[in-house]
């Protein structure tokens, strides 16, 4: 399981309160189990690691989890987090076709 130590190491963040980050844990986790169809999560790293970024991505509207890209263009972090959290757990779109 992903604590909220490690949640508030790996975004280098002390001011949120740790029941936001257990809170935010806990949807993360059925997040995660509904994208490995699964009712237990397996003890793997890439799956707690993965599990990590989906947890800093429901922080979102909690901390700054965004930055400036161009003075008009502000983007969003958490996609980025959900799309590594993804690559971890090696899932491909159902609907991708794949043509040779």
């Amino acid at each position: 399981m992903v604590t909220p130590e490690e949640v508030k190491n790996f975004l280098n963040i002390n001011d949120v309160d740790d029941s936001i980050v257990e809170s935010a844990i806990l949807r993360a986790e059925e997040r995660l189990k509904k994208l490995l169809d699964a009712d237990v999560i397996p003890e793997e790293s890439r799956i707690k690691q993965a599990w990590l970024y989906l947890a800093c991505a429901e922080l979102a509207p909690f901390i700054n989890a965004y930055f400036t890209k161009r003075e008009d263009a502000t983007v969003l972090n958490v996609r980025m987090f959900v799309a590594e959290a993804e690559k971890l757990l090696k899932l491909i779109p159902k609907t991708l076709l794949v043509r040779a």
